[in-house]
């Protein structure tokens, strides 16, 4: 069991949950055959548990220390991880564990899965996204409750094998499953590491260990026949940028918004990392008002998505195949030299590309769009309520929220989600997860 040295808990006794600081650039440089893949973040983890970092920083460590049953492919297909294979029949789901160790020698197994799975269901481990992704399994509400321990409906059968059983049949579950929320920190290492756990007890399955943390620094991770990883964190942007023409970062997240700061040099260094979902523009054709009327079908055509998409994000995304026939219904198109009044479009808030989509619709076509930008919580409730006619939102196969009733909404994909990062000439073929966050482990 790893030790946090004592003057280590000293500093993290005023701000435990505050791991990484503003840092000077790592002395190491970057080189195309080093071994070493130096981050750069500019914010500090709130929290390296899956379910709870929200942040950049805390999102790379908590994804790619804690491994998920299942991945999403950069095209939302679900492939193996800790979950070797799934077989849905009904309302039972039963997964077949992989042979994996945790960082301290330990097999992993049902019980410790089933557990840390349970746990995050607990008062004081639940959140919105977990109780989203467990809402359908059977005991769930009873542990949230307080009322049980263990969710009932997550058994472990033997050491290999576990089994959900949930409340009605669903398609998306083994999805759900995907979702870095549901990373798998076995319990039994949080309570043995007490309150310091996150800086010497970070036992997942992927087989990275923190091997150097310096207060108001950077954190170290290495792994045997890997690339050790270093996360700094810069105060700006352009700090980090300077590091990385420097060569003293190798990879970069880089917002859509400061894309705009970027030499031209850079950009064939800018890398879209597909996360598994769509961008996607979502229409209740069952409303009166413009939009059943096929009249943002027609303004939409004028504009054209291969236009909107190489506006909004830079030319570095290919659209999606959308053709917005879906969006006009027979019959419903507008009389020649009509135009309509603006048309309202609800913009998701916590998402950078559909932000940006929504500012490049209004500029490319002006007066003929009123975007709002609503926090994601408040548009799926005034989505779900009918209180807006059409949605821009990232839809990932784990969170099936937008599901249409059956010839009322029409949903009509732009293009896919995703992250931007800036990444070094030696690192090709790096994958993101579902969270934007880099997956070390296709690093070099």
């Amino acid at each position: 069991m790893a030790r946090a040295w004592p003057w280590l808990l000293v500093v993290l006794g005023l701000s435990p949950a505050l791991l990484v600081h503003a840092a000077a650039p790592p002395s190491v440089p970057v080189h195309a055959t080093t071994q070493q893949v130096p981050i750069a973040v500019f914010d500090n983890p709130n929290s390296v548990a899956p379910s709870r970092a929200t942040t950049l920083s805390g999102r790379l460590v908590a994804d790619n220390v804690f491994q998920t049953l299942f991945r999403l492919g950069p095209h939302g297909a679900v492939r193996p991880d800790l979950g070797e294979s799934a077989l849905s029949s009904g309302t039972t789901v039963t997964v077949v564990l992989s042979s994996a160790r945790l960082t301290n020698g330990r097999p992993l197994t049902a019980p410790t899965v089933a557990a840390a799975l349970s746990a995050l269901a607990t008062p004081s481990e639940s959140t919105a996204t977990t109780r989203r992704l467990l809402a359908d399994v059977v005991g769930v509400s009873k542990v949230e409750s307080g009322k049980a321990t263990r969710v009932a409906g997550i058994q472990a059968v033997g050491a290999h094998r576990l089994v959900f059983h949930l409340k009605a049949a669903s398609t998306a579950f083994v999805a759900m499953l995907a979702n870095p929320a549901l990373g798998i920190l076995p319990p039994a290492d949080i309570a043995q590491g007490g309150p310091y756990w996150q800086t010497s007890n970070l036992i997942g399955s992927t087989g990275y260990t923190l091997t150097q943390f310096e207060p108001n620094a950077l954190m170290d991770f290495s792994k045997t026949s890997a690339p050790a990883i270093t996360i700094t964190r810069y105060p700006t942007f352009l700090e980090a940028w300077h590091a990385f023409e420097n060569g003293a970062v190798a990879a970069l997240p880089v917002s859509v918004s400061q894309q705009a700061h970027l030499p031209a040099s850079a950009r064939a260094h800018l890398h879209y990392l597909q996360t598994g979902g769509e961008l996607t523009l979502l229409v209740n054709q069952g409303l009166t008002g413009p939009w059943g009327t096929g009249a943002g079908a027609q303004v939409l055509s004028r504009v054209g998505i291969a236009r909107w998409i190489r506006t909004a994000l830079g030319g570095r995304v290919v659209p999606s195949a959308g053709h917005l026939s879906a969006l006009a219904p027979a019959g419903s198109a507008l009389p020649a030299g009509k135009h309509p009044a603006a048309l309202p479009l609800a913009v998701d808030a916590s998402s950078p590309e559909a932000v940006a989509l929504g500012q490049a619709l209004a500029r490319l076509a002006p007066h003929r769009f009123a975007v709002t930008r609503l926090a994601a919580g408040t548009l799926r409730r005034r989505w779900a309520s009918g209180a807006v006619a059409a949605v821009l939102a990232p839809i990932s196969p784990d969170d099936p929220w937008a599901a249409p009733p059956a010839g009322k909404v029409a949903a009509e994909p732009l293009a896919p989600t995703g992250a931007f990062w800036l990444l070094a000439p030696g690192i090709r073929g790096v994958q993101a997860f579902p969270d934007g966050a880099l997956d070390w482990a296709t690093a070099p």
